[in-house]
């Protein structure tokens, strides 16, 4: 069994991250916001081997529009950020998301393949220009009641080493 997991961002403007950035800013004041992006997650779980469900997932990617629109977003195997920033990373995930059975029907009629899970979350990577202490309280009472819905969403902060902790 093996778990792809492809991280999509915008090849152009991400409106949906400027419009996020500039309300924290100007509408709830986090002036110590040096930089907010925004990349979406898929985790992809098949009984294939590595290699051939990294081939199966670059398929979907290069011949659908399911997972992404490849003429206006790109995709990458890596993790997108790096070790050793400064930034911190939130996961916010749908705590009912139901359209995925419907998905995984979608693509493995279209590909002749079996996807065994397939998750969705969207990963805000927050750089401050604050001291540690600051960061934390900042984040917890500004920014993440802003990027994540309470009542639909879960949010956890990631680590470095892809484990995460709730707040």
């Amino acid at each position: 069994m093996s778990q792809i997991t492809v991280w999509i961002s915008q090849k152009n403007t991400d409106l949906t991250c400027l419009s996020a950035k500039e309300a924290l800013v100007n509408l709830k004041g986090l002036s110590q916001l040096k930089s907010l992006r925004r990349t979406i997650q898929w985790d992809i779980t098949t009984d294939l081997s590595e290699e051939a469900a990294t081939a199966l997932v670059t398929q979907i990617l290069n011949d659908s529009y399911y997972i992404a629109n490849p003429n206006k977003e790109s995709h990458r195997f890596s993790s997108p950020f790096t070790s050793g920033s400064d930034s911190v990373q939130f996961q916010v995930t749908a705590n009912d998301y139901t359209g995925e059975h419907r998905l995984i029907d979608q693509i493995e009629a279209k590909f002749n393949s079996k996807i065994n899970q397939l998750s969705k979350s969207t990963i805000w990577d927050i750089q401050l220009d604050a001291s540690e202490e600051e960061s934390n309280t900042l984040l917890k009472t500004v920014a993440l009641p802003f990027l994540a819905n309470p009542i639909s969403e879960t949010a956890q902060r990631v680590s470095q080493k892809a484990a995460t902790t709730a707040l």
